[in-house]
Parts: C-alpha cells; structure tokens; sequence
C-alpha cells in the first residue's frame, strides 16, 4: 500500500524533472493508485511493452492522467483485439509498437538480395498487416489509437545504401510515409513518432543492442523517457486535454531588454543579432501556436504606452497585439493580471500556460494561482523554442476550423462587448442578428463534436468526456440522436457550438448530454435547441423526455436549466434527475435567434 510519505515524494519527484526521477520507482508507486485511474492504456506489439509502462505510467501522470494499463502477450497485438481480456479492460487508448525486423525477420536477414520489386512488396504486405490491424481495433473498441512509426537501422550498406534503388534508407521513409497517410485517413488514430524521438535522444545513445538480446526491447532509459514524452504529448491530444490560452510576460520573455529603459528601438528581437535572432525564433513559434488554436494573452508589469508603442513601431517582430486575445498591462501582480485575463476569456484558471522570465513572479503565479501552469524560462533565449516545444499542454490530435479561427472570434466578441455596452439586454440580443442551424451531426463533425465534450465546463450539464470513438458510436448507433448547433451573427462565424446527444429508451427520451461552448453563453441558444428537441421528439414519438444535472465546481451556469425548461425535478442524491411528459410541453421564447436549415 503506498504510504503517505511515498505518495508526497512521488508527487516532488514528478515536479522535479525528468534528470532526477525514478521512473521504476516512482512507476510502482502509482501501480499501487491505479484503481483511481481515469485512463485505461493497452499497450501491443512485438516487442517487450513490460519494460516500458513505468515511463509511460509516469509521463502521462506529469500531465495529469493517471493511468491503468493492459499488456498484450507478446506478438498477440492482432490476436488481442479479439479477447475478453481486452474487452473488460475497456481502453481508452491503444499503443501498437512494431518493430519492422520482428514483423519480417527472414525479408529483413537478406535485404540487401532482395530486388526492388520484392522490396515493394515487403512494404506493401507490412503495411496491409498494419492497416488491418487499425482497422480491426476501430471496429472492436472505442478507442484512440496510437500507432508508432519504424526507426530505420543502420545499412550494412553504409553510404553506398543511399545512392541504391529504392535502399534501406529509402524503404524505411516510404513505409514511414505510407503509415502517416494511413494513419492520416482514419480519424481515431494518431502516429507516435518514435523516428523524431530517436533523433533527439541520439541512435547510439537511444539503443542497446545487449538489452535487445536479453529483453527484446532494445532501448534505453533516455531513449524509453523520450518515448514517454511522445505518448503524453500524443495523450494530451486523444483525450482533448490542451489548455487553451498562453500567458506571456514581455521584458526578456518575449523580447531582449526593457522596453522602460531601452526604448522600442533599443529591445533585441529581429535578424542579424544572435539575441534578436533567437527572440524572434520564439515569436515565431509562439505565433504558430494560434494555427492549433491556442489564444495568446499579455501580461506585464509595463506602462501600457509604452507597450503599445513598441508593437506599433516594430512591425518588423512576427507577434503584433493583433494576434492577443487578451491583455493585462500596468502594474498589479502578476497573479492579479492572469485572473483578469481568465476572466476576459471566460475560461478558468487551469486553462493557462504562463510563461515568465522572472523566478519571483513564476513563484508568486505558483502559490496563488496553482491551477495556472508557470514555467519559468532559462537564462539564455536560444533555449526558449526547446521550452516552449517541450510542453505537451498544446497538443491537439487534429485541428479543426475552430481552431484556426479562435484567436478572430475572440477579436470579434469585443465588437459585440461594444454594442451590448450601448443598449439594454434585449435590444442587444436583437442587435446581433443570429442565425442558428440546428441539424443532426454527421462524420464531418467528430472533431468538433470531441473537441466540445472534451473542452466544455461551465455550460454542461453532466461533463461527461466520451473519447472520439464513444462519440462516433453515438453517431452511428440508432438509439442515440446526436444534434448540434452552428451558430453565426452579424459580426461573423462562432462555429459549432453546441450539442445535444439523446437516447432512446422505449417510448422515453434522455438527455445524455446537453452542452454550450462559453462563448455562445447570455444568447439564449440553449432555449432554441431544447424547443426544437421538444418539437421533433415530444410532439411526434416520444412520449416523455428526461435529463440529469451533474453539479461541479465549473457548471453553476446551467443550475436551475432543466426547472427553467418546465421539467420536473426528482432528488437523485449526488445529481437531479428530471422529466418532461409531452402533456406539459411549453416552449421558451427566443425569436430573436433566426433558425436556418442545412
């Protein structure tokens, strides 16, 4: 039984860093806590998975997922599939690492004898194993897949083997690439890149050819710590876990010097100067940020003149104050201005990274904000893009044009902010001029729809997460009716932003999940999707609807929803039940939103 004491120096050793973690350790003692597991991680292939679960047990808590795991018998990764032990075990995740020697070791023995035709073949007929299993696993479970991709070995060759037809090198990238289009093509699964892993931790530092003998998993602890990081990077994405906003200091965080004393001529960010350079790199890179839809906030203890000037007469730096969905600048604490942008954004407080250059500031944000990520960054700025690369708080499994486009919605709330300032509720409401299409979802929707599940607090009656593929059995499955809502107004696009999944029941309708994204909160799209469920349902086949509230800490705004509907209330202990018969069906008024058919 893990002691109180073994818990508290597992916890230190997680915040410690990898450098001076004890990854069996520390494995062994989340083992003992597995029965608190939200995640269930299988874990296939050829070779000895054993070795790695402590790496990847403990990676994925650093994110926050504690995990439980399946080991399938080794070589069994097809076999597996179709178990009762996997069955039971339910996963949320599935890993399936290869490795192309074992999969073909009599190809691979005489590869450099087999002609180019047979080479093709070889990789054909891998790949057809590969694809078949994927699609095996999407028809058997509801789970992501993570598929990791093949490292190439040294040729026997050596330089000789890049200038061959269609050599070693040259296969390894055609079968890496054939599996990245694979794996592209099929929504539930993702590429582990243990190519890319490799190659940072260094081939002769990431192998051990006499662990490969004994064990059959020839890496190494780097090389296995690495891999870890690629699963809890790829983790973060699967299971919608990516924090929504990056908080940024100014002063020698996002440029070189004070802008207080050096003046926006004087700071060092641009070409043609190593510390500019590497300002600039990391601005870049922050920038990209937004094409996965993250926001990007300020905060700065600066005058606001003076911030504003440099990014007005440096328009040579690659972030502008355009690309902010936020900001808080002047002189509070750090932790005060990070609440206020929270409160900007309407998101809670765990949805933030904050970076800063300043260790007092970083320790300030930790104590009193300890739901925000701080990360304080090192001396030297060409370490930043690394820093900012390492954090797995920003993986996202696909992105979607919600994503692309969330940094402009926020820009365009504040033209809404200004006519709501200007008129009273109602005459807003009516000032917006929205368009709602109310419509059952189809496959071109899993992405968002997940996204929604996974990433929707305040307005969400029950915050069930269902993983993409519980959502895609929703979607195909007769007894559910999953609906959303695409809702637009005179300022533009917000998207998809709502849903509704019902379940029948007989002749009863329920309520699995009634969700609103936080920015389509105050319009009154709630009442117009619940009329039109109440429409379709209660007025043809259904003969009573029914529907839960789950109270948390975040989803105080839908408190009262279902009794502000005309559903009536049964005490069920830790949740209210509800019920709406079709006698006493009333319909909410919202005229003000105009419905459109798609």
């Amino acid at each position: 039984m893990t002691t109180q004491m073994g818990f508290a120096e597992m916890m230190q050793s997680l915040h410690a860093g990898s450098a001076a973690l004890d990854y069996r350790k520390t494995g062994r003692l989340l083992r003992e806590m597995e029965a608190q597991a939200g995640v269930h991680v299988a874990l296939m292939g050829n070779v000895t998975l054993d070795l790695l679960t402590p790496f990847l047990r403990v990676e994925a808590a650093k994110v926050g997922q504690m995990s439980a795991f399946h080991v399938s018998p080794f070589g069994q990764y097809m076999q597996d599939l179709h178990g009762e032990a996997l069955q039971r075990f339910d996963p949320h995740v599935i890993v399936l690492l290869l490795s192309a020697q074992a999969m073909r070791p009599d190809a691979f023995e005489r590869f450099h004898q087999l002609s180019v035709e047979d080479r093709h073949r070889l990789r054909d007929d891998m790949m057809a194993e590969v694809e078949g299993w994927i699609d095996s696993a999407v028809m058997r479970t509801a789970a992501t897949l993570m598929v990791a991709n093949f490292p190439c070995p040294a040729s026997a060759l050596g330089v000789a083997d890049l200038s061959s037809d269609y050599g070693e090198r040259e296969f390894f990238l055609d079968l890496n690439l054939a599996l990245l289009r694979a794996v592209r093509a099929r929504p539930r699964a993702m590429m582990l890149d243990v190519v890319e892993a490799m190659g940072r931790v260094g081939t002769r530092q990431a192998v051990d050819r006499r662990m490969h003998y004994i064990a059959g998993l020839g890496w190494t602890d780097a090389m296995m710590r690495e891999f870890g990081a690629v699963f809890a990077h790829a983790l973060v994405g699967a299971l919608g876990a990516a924090r929504k906003c990056l908080v940024l200091d100014l002063d020698n965080s996002l440029w070189g010097g004070v802008v207080g004393e050096d003046g926006p001529h004087g700071i060092r960010v641009g070409r043609g100067d190593m510390v500019g350079e590497a300002f600039r790199a990391f601005q870049l890179r922050i920038k990209a940020l937004k094409e996965r839809g993250i926001l990007l906030a300020l905060c700065s203890k600066n005058n606001p003149e003076d911030v504003e000037e440099v990014f007005r007469l440096r328009d040579d730096m690659p972030l502008q104050l355009s690309d902010m969905a936020a900001t808080a600048i002047g002189w509070d604490s750090k932790y005060t201005g990070i609440g206020k942008i929270a409160r900007q954004l309407n998101i809670g407080l765990d949805a933030l990274v904050f970076l800063d250059d300043n260790a007092a500031e970083i320790a300030a944000v930790r104590q009193y904000c300890p739901d925000v990520h701080a990360v304080l960054l090192p001396p030297d700025p060409s370490d930043y893009v690394d820093i900012l690369d390492a954090l797995p708080w920003f993986e996202k499994s696909r992105l979607t044009a919600e994503d692309r486009a969330r940094t402009e919605h926020y820009a365009l709330a504040a033209g809404r902010d200004a006519l709501c300032a200007s008129c009273d509720p109602m005459d807003y409401l009516r000032g917006l001029d929205m368009r709602a299409a109310i419509r059952d979802a189809g496959p071109a929707d899993l992405l968002r729809v997940h996204q929604l599940f996974n990433k929707t607090n305040q307005f969400n009656l029950t915050t069930g997460r269902p993983t993409m593929g519980e959502v895609e059995a929703m979607m195909t499955d007769p007894a559910w009716q999953l609906i959303v809502a695409d809702l637009r107004d005179r300022f533009g696009q917000l998207g998809t932003v709502a849903i509704c999944a019902l379940r029948r029941e007989g002749a009863a309708l329920h309520i699995g999940h009634f969700l609103m994204s936080c920015r389509a909160m105050g319009r009154g799209l709630e009442h117009a999707v619940m009329n039109d469920v109440k429409r379709r349902f209660l007025e043809s086949d259904a003969a009573s609807l029914h529907g839960s509230h789950v109270p948390t800490a975040k989803n105080g705004p839908v408190r009262g929803f279902f009794d502000d509907q005309g559903f009536a209330a049964a005490d069920g202990g830790d949740r209210t039940d509800y019920a709406l018969c079709r006698a006493d069906v009333a319909f909410r008024d919202c005229d003000w939103i105009m419905l459109e058919t798609k």
